[in-house]
């Protein structure tokens, strides 16, 4: 089984530079997995910088922070920045992902096991 994964990470590759296949990622798996397969420093600080903003807690009280001091905007500004770290957060685990998915082919034959990515060969599908 060893021996077939780095033929199959050499061929994925291939076929993605010209688009014959498409790399699929789970959200959910990835957004688990992206900063520890990420050795990045700043990944890892950018990740718990959302936690932090996306706790339940931090959510109600700043919300009825700025409800009952009258500041209304800053309600709607940090809803706004939360969703956008939401999005950003989102697409910066499925980049990661696929790039180290196509790095090695022992992050590939990982991810691939464990179903965070899936190969598509139809990306229309």
């Amino acid at each position: 089984m060893k021996k077939i994964f780095p033929l199959l990470h050499s061929r994925v590759i291939e076929s993605f530079k010209y688009g014959r296949i498409a790399i699929r990622v789970s959200p959910s798996l990835s957004l688990k997995r992206y900063s520890t397969i990420s050795n990045n420093g700043l990944v890892k600080i950018f990740r718990a910088t959302v936690l932090a903003y996306s706790y339940p807690l931090t959510i109600v009280g700043a919300t009825c922070i700025t409800l009952l001091t009258g500041h209304y905007l800053y309600c709607v500004y940090y809803h706004i920045g939360l969703i956008s770290l939401l999005v950003s957060e989102s697409c910066l685990s499925r980049r990661i992902t696929i790039n180290h998915a196509l790095k090695s082919d022992e992050g590939f034959a990982e991810l691939y096991r464990e179903g965070v990515i899936k190969i598509v060969t139809d990306p229309d599908i």
